[in-house]
């Protein structure tokens, strides 16, 4: 269950995921004033860093995409952690499935090169990922699709 309420994540949920009074849905409520300027400080910057698929840049680390948003790693960590309830590489691999996805069902590109594509080079990993993620894998996931749309 969990894994199916991450894949349904996306920059402009980010506010849907709150109550009236601010705190996310799911996760610990941030109450610090110094954690809730950490999260207006970074809410933009991720929306804007997601919506450039700067997520498809293979071997990414935390401090890789911490530098990019202009932050450090601790607080970008304290931020998908507290704020959205989900850990930096589970929040980074489920927006490359959710690209592999829209690229499987667009598009005729082997598995391998999906996977690749997405920042996930090497095949068993983008398997596996996309495994934990759907619930099923690239392969079946393209047939599904493809019989969908039949």
């Amino acid at each position: 269950f969990m894994v199916l309420k991450i894949v349904n994540y996306s920059p402009k949920k980010i506010c849907e995921m709150r109550n009236d009074n601010g705190a996310s849905q799911n996760a610990t409520p941030i109450t610090t004033p110094v954690s809730k300027s950490i999260a207006a400080m970074l809410e933009p910057k991720i929306a804007k860093w997601v919506e450039e698929k700067r997520y498809c840049e293979a071997n990414l680390s935390i401090k890789d995409v911490a530098m990019a948003l202009g932050t450090n790693h601790s607080y970008l960590s304290k931020f998908l952690n507290s704020h959205l309830n989900i850990s930096f590489q589970v929040w980074l691999n489920t927006l490359r499935i959710e690209e592999s996805k829209r690229i499987l069902a667009t598009e005729s590109l082997s598995i391998e090169e999906v996977g690749a594509k997405v920042g996930i080079p090497q095949s068993y990993n983008f398997s596996r990922w996309f495994k934990i993620v759907t619930g099923e894998t690239p392969l079946k996931y393209r047939q599904h699709i493809n019989k969908v749309r039949a």
